[in-house]
């Protein structure tokens, strides 16, 4: 490994899903950061570990910086809500299915161990009900569900929308750098 010269260069490592490694990798060029290794993870196969380095002095560098960590939280913001994108909803889809199962064999269970007509009748009748709020209730989770995605790909392109002006005023300002000498 080459000595790191930490008086003419400044050095960052990034740790970036592999899918992403591209688009992150171009997107820090436009903050004046070079490449100068990339390793996979000891650990996860579809993780990444990007060093990079650029000049230590250039114009502009401390608004560079800032925009460099707008651009990194709204990158996590993006990442954080894709996670929980249907948290709310699978949450509910569960809740549903699991008190569905214990209230349809709780009525079973009951039908089939007290054999008396009017349990019968009335099990099979409160079986139907259940069955109605179920498919009820699954029809509403469905549209919470979509709901939810609505929601998550307008957040998206906001997100989207400011990663690219930040990205486009990181452009703006490095038009009068060079990026100096190679690393």
């Amino acid at each position: 490994m080459q000595e790191r010269d930490y008086q003419k260069y400044d050095y960052i490592e990034i740790i970036v899903k592999k899918e992403n490694t591209e688009q992150v990798i171009n997107d820090y060029h436009d903050f004046l950061w070079q490449e100068i290794s990339i390793k996979e993870d000891a650990k996860y196969s579809d993780i990444l570990h990007v060093e990079f380095c650029r000049a230590h002095d250039i114009a502009n560098k401390d608004r560079l910086q800032l925009l460099q960590v707008y651009y990194e939280f709204a990158l996590n913001e993006r990442a954080n809500s894709f996670e929980k994108k249907h948290h709310k909803s699978n949450a509910g889809i569960f809740n549903l299915a699991f008190f569905a199962t214990v209230i349809l064999v709780g009525l079973w269970w009951l039908i089939f161990y007290i054999r008396t007509l009017p349990i019968f009748i009335g099990g099979i009748l409160l079986t139907a009900i259940v069955v109605f709020f179920i498919v009820f209730f699954a029809t509403k989770l469905k549209k919470f569900y979509n709901l939810e995605s609505e929601r998550f790909k307008i957040f998206d392109l906001e997100r989207q929308k400011r990663i690219d002006t930040i990205l486009a005023e990181a452009r703006l300002l490095t038009l009068s750098n060079d990026g100096g000498e190679v690393c």
